[in-house]
């Protein structure tokens, strides 16, 4: 991995929504929209505010599973735009049954 690229996994484009929670909070899920996604993490749009290196459960639905799969994860990195923020999803379950169903997914769009 270099400086200028320090992802170590392939980004994919697609659209669908993931729900994010701080991670240990009484919170309720926010809704965020997918731009990106890969076995590393994801870019998403979210109304809510979060903060730099914040632990996260993320949940989302496929198709092919009745009940919500849910992973860990973390803030990257955030841009705030007006009340939006696009945020760079770590997984931090990065090796989990969930994500590998989740890229499954993906890749057969």
């Amino acid at each position: 991995m270099n400086e200028t690229n320090k992802r170590n996994h392939a980004r994919h484009t697609c659209e669908i929504s993931i729900w994010l929670r701080r991670l240990s909070s009484e919170d309720d899920y926010e809704h965020a929209d997918v731009m990106n996604i890969g076995m590393g993490g994801a870019l998403c749009q979210v109304q809510g505010r979060f903060r730099i290196n914040q632990p996260l459960d993320i949940a989302f639905q496929l198709p092919s599973r009745p009940a919500m799969v849910g992973i860990k994860g973390k803030v990257a990195h955030i841009i705030r735009e007006g009340g939006v923020s696009r945020l760079g999803v770590e997984f931090i379950d990065s090796e989990g049954i969930a994500l590998n169903s989740l890229m499954s997914f993906i890749l057969q769009q």
